[in-house]
């Protein structure tokens, strides 16, 4: 009899650790699939909050349809909201031409719009710097000859252009909120010499106004759209779709918009970006 308890008293122990072991990983499985649920819903309220503000793209193109006439929407530098499933949709269109081309602009209006912004003074070198290095690159290397007529353009290879305007946030000094802080006024899209003042933000007037390319009063063609009569097609559009409770979702595309030959409205996507401006 004496041979087997102390076999006995080891046996004890060793069944209550384990049984401790057990119980512990059950505990970190359980809090790993209680996160790992958390994740998912997180995820999957981020993708429903964003197809909510994609929906909203779609809603507000469809609403450029010039054949509404007065409740049609065009360029506007106010907020339009709508409800959607139980999301608030609020929506800004911006019309490309009322901003500066960074490609083709007056370079003395993108600088004095970089004072109207305050934009500190060392970033505003840095860019003023970078884009006109670009043209003189350009135009450095343009073929000085004629072009032959049905010949494909000679690719140099050597030619520059910003594609998008996160590009800027890639130059060295130059902060993303800056980049941020001039969306409404930069563009890439237009292909002008100089913005149409009266689709332009207050302070791209004024940069206008002060360099002369513009008169002192300019008549506001963002309040009204007047069946494109204001709208080059082109346009800026940011869906922001909220929802209590649940993360917000963001759409940001720049679309060339134009009639369908069956009516309503279709659209090309230039450009898009989801989430916060400063990803």
């Amino acid at each position: 009899m004496s041979t087997h308890r102390p076999s006995r008293a080891f046996a004890l122990p060793l069944v209550l650790w384990l049984i401790a072991v057990l119980m512990t990983l059950i505990v970190v499985l359980a809090y790993a699939a209680r996160i790992g649920h958390i994740e998912s819903r997180t995820q999957f309220d981020r993708v429903e909050a964003e197809s909510a503000a994609r929906a909203g793209i779609t809603y507000a193109v469809a609403r450029m349809d010039s054949s509404l006439g007065t409740d049609a929407w065009g360029p506007s530098l106010q907020r339009r909201s709508l409800e959607l499933e139980g999301y608030r949709i609020d929506i800004t269109i911006r019309d490309e031409s009322g901003k500066l081309d960074l490609n083709s602009g007056d370079i003395e209006v993108l600088r004095a719009l970089l004072q109207v912004r305050q934009i500190p003074a060392d970033q505003a070198s840095r860019l003023l710097a970078g884009v006109t290095a670009m043209r003189q690159n350009n135009a450095r290397f343009a073929s000085p000859l004629p072009p032959v007529p049905g010949a494909p353009p000679a690719a140099s290879g050597r030619e520059q252009r910003i594609a998008t305007l996160s590009t800027l946030r890639q130059w060295p000094g130059i902060a993303a909120s800056t980049v941020a802080g001039l969306r409404d006024d930069l563009t890439v899209h237009s292909g002008l010499p100089l913005p149409d003042a009266r689709l332009a933000s207050a302070a791209m007037r004024q940069a206008l106004v002060e360099t002369g390319r513009a008169p002192a009063r300019v008549e506001d063609g963002t309040q009204e759209f007047g069946g494109m009569e204001f709208g080059s097609g082109t346009f800026a559009i940011e869906s922001v779709a909220t929802r209590p409770g649940r993360p917000a979702g963001r759409i940001y595309v720049v679309l060339r918009a134009f009639p369908r030959s069956g009516g309503g409205m279709a659209s090309t996507w230039l450009a898009w970006e989801h989430g916060r401006w400063t990803q």
